[in-house]
């Protein structure tokens, strides 16, 4: 009894067996979408088969993916057979030479993660009749996909679709002649354009196919020139087949320029040059036209030096000839060189009261200096001249002189010039090592001091008694009077002169000295009468 109802179920399982599996199958076509079943186009255009994926994909490693045409399952080898149109594994799965360049694949080639709405559709240009067929993308990853139905593309014959003939490598005057022709019986001529004003073509008709001729002398300005050559009033881009010119010639409109045009000492400057030519041109530059470099575009000076200056240019060299550019000139700016100090004479030495000058010699600079600064022990001077002048000489104008140099690249100062001013000896005074007043029998000592350049080199001392007497010179002629004993004959009134190379100063002011004893003190005794001297 359980037996026969288990049997009687088996229909019904099978039947659910079917149905899960056409859920299963139904599942999977809706991962990828090709929203168009069945498209038309004529031969010569091009097409998108559009296809999107229709859910999210996340495997961990990479999947096989690639478009089929005409896919067939193969029993025996487990797999699809057909026409390969692309794959990301090109090694094992190899495009058709015939749609390989004109094919683009519009998706991402990663597909091991995938979001919906990606796109894995497929580009075809430059359909042929052949292209027609059945077109289906494959994926193959932790779960396998097949697009179905898939697209159906239907090619149509096009008659008026045009190919022009393949241009060679022209030389500049070479005569060209490109020939755009139709492949079929067509009722116009095909059109060419791009073409210049000057230039009409020429029609003729072969064995059904209509032929638009052009010809002219290549210039090297056609160098790069596309023309098109397309069916007669045709709106579809894809029908249009460009010729691009390849004209070689000679350089030419060679020109060369620097980085700056305000260019100082210990700058980098480059000089670049550029030219037109077919092929590209090796460069070659010149100083003065000498050959300073070969085979560089620019041509780089590091902390340009004034040795730099002068003219360059660069010559544009290809196997077809030759072209120069126009000479650019370097004009390095630099500050002052070779600043000095120097006068007339070349003497630092000059006496008080003499009149002078000081110039500010500059060896070279560029541009010229335009200002003069003055300094004397490192503090500026008034006047921006090149000489500074001394009308009347003072000891106090001795010091260490410089001078500096500016110019629009900037200042160098001179060393430093010494100027001595030789006086004769000034503010003379007597400097005592104790007062005015001084005891007998105490030490004293008298220095004449003074101002004086040179050095003084002799000293002559004056005295007298008192008010009524004469001043008398002395013997010493040191810069000290000293005495170890004062006695009566010390008291009285002194003064100094100096002199040196130049001559004799002014005297100095009297310094009178006062004699203190006592009645009793031995020293006084047997002093002759009329001695002035205090008591204590």
């Amino acid at each position: 009894m359980i037996l026969n109802r288990a049997v009687s179920r088996i229909p019904s399982l099978m039947v659910l067996l079917a149905l899960l599996d056409v859920c299963i199958c139904s599942y999977r076509l809706k991962l990828f979408e090709l929203p168009k079943e069945h498209l038309t186009a004529k031969e010569g255009s091009c097409i998108t088969i559009e296809c999107t994926v229709n859910g999210i994909i996340k495997d961990k490693k990479e999947p096989l993916w690639f478009w089929m045409k005409n896919a067939q399952w193969d029993d025996e080898k487990q797999k699809y057979s057909g026409t390969i149109i692309v794959s990301n594994n090109p090694e094992d799965q190899t495009a058709a030479p015939d749609l390989a360049p004109r094919v683009r694949f519009l998706g991402s080639q990663n597909f091991k993660l995938a979001r919906k709405g990606d796109s894995c559709g497929l580009y075809i240009h430059n359909l042929q009749k052949t292209d027609s067929g059945i077109y289906k993308f494959r994926y193959m990853g932790k779960r396998k996909w097949m697009t179905h139905p898939g697209l159906n593309l239907t090619v149509e014959d096009e008659p008026c679709r045009v190919k022009v003939n393949n241009q060679p490598v022209f030389k500049e005057s070479d005569s060209v002649t490109i020939k755009c022709s139709t492949f079929g019986l067509c009722g116009s001529y095909p059109e060419v354009t791009g073409l210049s004003q000057t230039i009409q073509p020429s029609h003729n008709e072969e064995d059904n196919i209509k032929i638009t001729e052009v010809s002219f002398n290549a210039s090297w300005m056609d160098d790069g020139r596309v023309l098109s050559c397309q069916p007669p009033g045709t709106k579809d881009n894809c029908m249009v087949r460009d010729i691009k010119l390849t004209v070689e010639y000679a350089p030419k409109e060679t020109i060369s320029w620097k980085s700056s045009s305000d260019i100082k000492e210990d700058d980098n400057v480059i000089l670049t040059c550029s030219s037109r030519g077919h092929p590209n041109a090796t460069y070659y530059w010149y100083k003065e036209n000498s050959l300073i470099q070969n085979s560089e575009a620019t041509f780089k000076i590091s902390s340009i030096k004034p040795e730099d200056s002068g003219k360059y240019h660069c010559e544009a060299v290809n196997k077809h000839g030759t072209n120069k550019s126009e000479a650019i000139t370097l004009n390095v700016k630099y500050a002052p060189k070779g600043v000095s100090v120097v006068t007339d004479d070349m003497t630092t030495q000059y006496k008080e009261g003499s009149n002078f000058k000081l110039i500010c010699e500059v060896n070279n600079g560029n541009p010229s200096v335009y200002m003069y600064s003055w300094y004397k022990d490192s503090d500026m001077l008034t006047g921006h001249e090149r000489t500074y002048n001394f009308t009347k000489l003072e000891p106090e104008h001795t010091g260490k002189y410089q001078c500096e140099g500016t110019n629009e690249a900037g200042s160098r100062r001179s060393p430093e010039y010494q100027i001595n001013v030789q006086y004769v000896p000034r503010n003379t005074y007597i400097a005592r090592s104790e007062g005015s007043q001084v005891e007998v029998g105490s030490s004293l000592s008298m220095t004449c001091v003074a101002e004086a350049y040179p050095a003084p080199s002799g000293y002559t001392w004056y005295y007298k008694r008192g008010k009524n007497y004469q001043w008398t010179e002395l013997s010493q002629t040191g810069w000290t009077l000293s005495w170890e004993r004062v006695d009566l004959d010390t008291h009285g009134c002194y003064m100094c002169s100096v002199n040196n190379d130049i001559g004799t100063g002014q005297q100095s002011s009297q310094s009178c000295i006062d004699v203190l004893f006592t009645q009793e003190d031995p020293d006084i005794s047997g002093m002759a009468s009329g001695i002035f001297c205090k008591c204590l």
